[in-house]
C-alpha cells in the first residue's frame, strides 16, 4: 500500500510460509512448514532531485509463532538513507537491526554444548557510490554486539563492486 504524508511512502503487511522441513527443536522431530508474519514502512522524507539531499527512513519487523521450529523468533531493523550526499547517484546507509533467537532453539543449543547469545545487534554503515555510468563502489561496515556463535564483538569489513550493463 502507498501513502502520502509529509513525504512518499511504502507500507506492507504480510506473511510467508516455508515448505521445507524444519526440526523440531522442543523434540528432535521434523515438521514441514514454518510460517511467520512482517511489517514494513519505507518513507521518503525528502526527494532527491538535482542538487537536493534525498532522504528515507525504514523500520521493518518480522515474528513467528513457531518457536519451536524457527531459529529467529523475531527481528526488527531500522534505517536512513541519504541519497545525492556527495556525488550523483550515491547513497549512504546507516542501519540497525536486532535480531531475537527463539527459546526452544536457544535452549536445544545450550543443551548440546554450544554457548550461545540470546540475541544479537548489527550496525551498519555503508555508502555507495558511481565511479563510472557502468561501475559502482560500495564499501561496507558492520559492528556486530554480542555475535551469536561468540561471546566477543565483531567488526566487519567488506566491500562490493557493481557492474551496470
Amino acid at each position: 500500500m502507498n501513502y502520502s504524508a509529509a513525504g512518499e511512502g511504502v507500507l506492507k503487511v504480510g506473511g510467508f510460509h516455508a515448505t521445507s522441513e524444519f526440526e523440531n527443536f522442543s523434540n528432535g522431530s521434523t515438521e514441514r512448514g514454518l510460517s511467520g508474519f512482517y511489517a514494513l514502512v519505507d518513507h521518503e522524507l525528502l526527494s532527491a532531485e538535482a542538487d537536493a539531499l534525498g532522504m528515507s527512513l525504514f523500520l521493518r519487523g518480522a515474528i513467528t509463532p513457531d518457536t519451536d521450529l524457527a531459529t529467529v523468533g523475531a527481528s526488527i531493523e531500522a534505517g536512513v538513507r541519504l541519497s545525492e550526499l556527495l556525488f550523483r547517484d550515491d547513497a549512504l546507509g546507516i542501519g540497525v537491526v536486532y535480531t531475537d533467537f527463539s527459546d526452544d532453539y536457544l535452549t536445544a543449543t545450550r543443551e548440546s554444548g554450544d554457548d550461545v547469545t540470546s540475541s544479537e545487534t548489527v550496525f551498519e554503515l555503508t555508502y555507495q557510490v558511481l565511479v563510472t555510468d557502468w561501475f559502482a563502489v560500495q564499501p561496507d561496515l558492520q559492528y556486530i554486539l554480542d555475535p551469536h556463535l561468540s561471546r566477543d564483538n565483531a567488526l566487519v569489513v567488506g566491500v562490493r563492486a557493481e557492474v551496470l550493463f
